[in-house]
């Protein structure tokens, strides 16, 4: 019985790092190229961290600035619902990856 030797440690560490699944790593890339492409749309999301997000999002004059980021046809509320969709499907769509926490999810 006993711990495995570090020699055998690091023999398991290499194999697993050789031995990975293809689709895992083409998983990933889909998810992020669709939820970038998909936030490239979004003029309220388009390139902002979560920081600059929240800060946005309470900010005073947001609502009286709304043609900058507003969506054409589906007016606030529509835009607003649709940034909630989009934000939603980033979150199970990272978090349902074979990666774990979802560690594509920070960038998105």
């Amino acid at each position: 019985g006993g711990e495995p030797d570090i020699g055998m440690r690091v023999k398991r560490a290499l194999w697993d790092l050789h031995n990975f699944q293809w689709r895992d790593l083409a998983l990933c890339t889909m998810v992020t190229v669709v939820t970038t492409l998909w936030a490239a749309q979004l003029p309220l999301l388009n390139g902002r961290p979560q920081p600059a997000l929240l800060s946005l999002l309470f900010d005073k004059t947001l609502v009286i600035r709304r043609e900058d980021w507003v969506v054409g046809p589906f007016g606030l509320v529509g835009t607003f619902a649709i940034c909630g969709v989009m934000k939603w499907f980033t979150t199970m769509m990272s978090l349902s990856l074979a990666m774990p926490t979802g560690v594509v999810a920070p960038t998105m």
